[in-house]
């Protein structure tokens, strides 16, 4: 025979005293965790979800083909990086002068003595072809901070030069990763071939684009390099991506973003948002996805912080 509870004896008030206290600690927790995910930053600027990010290999190219080069990003209205072999160019200055608008990086001084370098283990060949190259950028009133290895040849001792020359990235690798070495980046090819020099590589077309597709649908950046003569060949590609919402750029902007990205927090008070900036680069043309809604955000320079009240 069933005995009969006592519903108010101390036991049961205890219990759901408990109960009730267990509950309601869930619901903080649930609350705290909802508004923590609620605030999110577009992983790109101007609310694209994917990005590329485009080079050129400029080694003897003609002044016609880097001028057809810059028509088609102006007139396609996108960015991309210049990789100069800069001793190629030490009698022809003005052949990269016209990409000022563009990012210009360093594919070292001179090709065939960055190899024999490399394939010697000599490293004082290796700083001084970096050196040169460096010196012959700042005498001509160009900026560089990204550097290639020709023939993607890295050397151990690489990054310490580049640090020591002030560049800020390297792009020399082949791989799915941005990561960083001591002060300088990585930003590693997610191809390691131009789809579009000739029939050879053109027919693993497929394969770069399903590598970009399946970069896209992850938001992760897809990283390539080109020539100049091949930009007609380019144009199928730069249409698919716009039309897949990717963000066109290049190889700088796109880690100055990420850097910026990645070192933003959000702190949701109340009915307001504060955005912190804790990097070194200013974040520039984001937009916060909070809930159902999308807020464009203020530039935010570096070491700062914007306040919005979210109503």
């Amino acid at each position: 025979m069933l005995k009969k509870v006592n519903m108010h004896s101390t036991d049961f008030k205890s219990f759901r005293r408990i109960f009730i206290l267990l509950i309601l600690a869930f619901l903080a927790i649930f609350s705290f965790c909802t508004s923590k995910a609620e605030y999110k930053l577009m992983p790109y600027p101007e609310k694209h979800s994917s990005a590329v990010a485009l080079a050129f290999e400029i080694e003897d190219a003609s002044h016609g083909d880097i001028l057809k080069a810059k028509e088609f990003l102006e007139e396609n209205k996108i960015n991309a990086t210049f990789f100069v072999v800069a001793g190629y160019y030490e009698e022809k200055a003005n052949n990269i002068a016209m990409l000022n608008d563009f990012e210009i990086a360093a594919k070292a001084w001179n090709q065939r003595a960055w190899k024999k370098a490399v394939e010697s283990d000599d490293e004082k060949s290796i700083e001084e072809n970096i050196k040169l190259a460096k010196q012959w950028f700042e005498k001509n009133g160009i900026a560089v901070v990204g550097f290639r290895a020709p023939y993607l040849m890295k050397h151990e001792s690489m990054h310490d030069f580049l640090e020591k020359y002030g560049f800020y990235y390297d792009s020399s690798e082949v791989g799915s990763r941005i990561y960083r070495k001591n002060n300088i980046y990585e930003l590693q090819l997610s191809i390691a071939y131009d789809a579009f020099w000739d029939e050879n590589t053109e027919k693993f077309l497929p394969v770069f684009y399903y590598i970009f597709s399946k970069k896209a649908r992850n938001s992760e950046p897809f990283i390539f390099y080109t020539y100049p003569r091949n930009f007609d060949k380019l144009q199928k590609f730069i249409d698919y991506a716009k039309a897949k919402n990717a963000w066109i750029t290049s190889y700088g902007e796109l880690l100055s973003w990420i850097e910026a990205r990645d070192s933003t927090e959000i702190i949701a008070k109340g009915d307001s948002l504060i955005i912190k900036n804790h990097g070194n680069k200013a974040l520039r043309g984001a937009y916060l996805r909070a809930g159902d809604r999308i807020i464009k955000l203020p530039e935010i320079k570096p070491k700062s912080e914007v306040r919005l009240r979210i109503e």
